[in-house]
Parts: C-alpha cells; sequence; structure tokens
C-alpha cells in the first residue's frame, strides 16, 4: 500500500477533474474522491488523537464535511490542503478531548510519541498547519486579552 501521505504519487490535476464532476452530479466520482484520500484523513486524524477507533470517527465526519462543503472548495490550494485544514480544525473543535482520557502523564505522552511512525509531511501540509498554529496562537491571544 501507499503512503497516503506521499505527494510523489499526487495529483492535484486529477482532483480537480473528480471534483468538477462530482458537483456537476457524479456519484462515481464523489465516490473515487472519497477512496483516494480517506486513508490520508485517516492517517491526519489517528496522529491527532492516537487512538484507531476516534481516527476512523473523525475520518466519518470529515469525509461528511468534505462531500457537504464540496461546492465550497475553491482550489486556491491543493485539495489535501483544504482536506488537512477540515480535519484540524475538525480536531480543534470537538466537544471531547479524548487525548485527556487517554494521556496520564507527560511521560506516557512522550513514550507513545516516541512509539509512532516519523511521516514528513508534504510542503503543502506544513504550510497549512503553520497557518493554523499562527490562527490558533490569535485566538488565544484574542481571548487573553479579553480576560
Amino acid at each position: 500500500m501507499k503512503n497516503p501521505f506521499s505527494h510523489i504519487n499526487y495529483d492535484h490535476t486529477k482532483d480537480m477533474e473528480l471534483i468538477h464532476q462530482a458537483l456537476e452530479g457524479s456519484s462515481k466520482a464523489l465516490e473515487n474522491l472519497v477512496k483516494k484520500h480517506q486513508h490520508y484523513i485517516y492517517n491526519i486524524a489517528l496522529k491527532m488523537v492516537l487512538s484507531p477507533f476516534d481516527a476512523e470517527d473523525i475520518t466519518q465526519e470529515v469525509l461528511i464535511k468534505m462531500v457537504t462543503k464540496l461546492g465550497q472548495f475553491q482550489g486556491k490550494s491543493n485539495f489535501r490542503t483544504w482536506l488537512y485544514r477540515i480535519t484540524f480544525n475538525h480536531f480543534l473543535k470537538m466537544k471531547k478531548y479524548w487525548l485527556e482520557d487517554t494521556i496520564t502523564s507527560f511521560e506516557g505522552y512522550g513514550q507513545d510519541l516516541d512509539r509512532m511512525e516519523d511521516i514528513d509531511l508534504t510542503p503543502e501540509q506544513q504550510i497549512a498547519q503553520k497557518e493554523l498554529i499562527k490562527e490558533a496562537n490569535i485566538d488565544k491571544e484574542a481571548k487573553e486579552e479579553a480576560v
């Protein structure tokens, strides 16, 4: 199985064709788009929550968001960057923080992180992650000023 984070085999042009066809009503194109990116979304979610079960739930929820908000994708970035942002935002907005139940100490969390496979982000993912971190810091500063 090929690495779902790999940008070497990623074809943005093919995604744009599938998106266009899906928006015109092709259920097959939408199905292909979902199948093409579900492992990518799952792997992002797994890195965030450290639980395969919870990552599956997040993947399903993000795929629903992808399908329902597909018309909002403007093509200003790669489709995967857009999906990464949706996944990361979903993670940030979750009402239940699974990590609070899972992580009982910094030492245990560090050990869990050490056991995880290290997969490099694509340049697009790195940019998206930096933007999200910047936004989170701005939100944090705004909340601190309000207090």
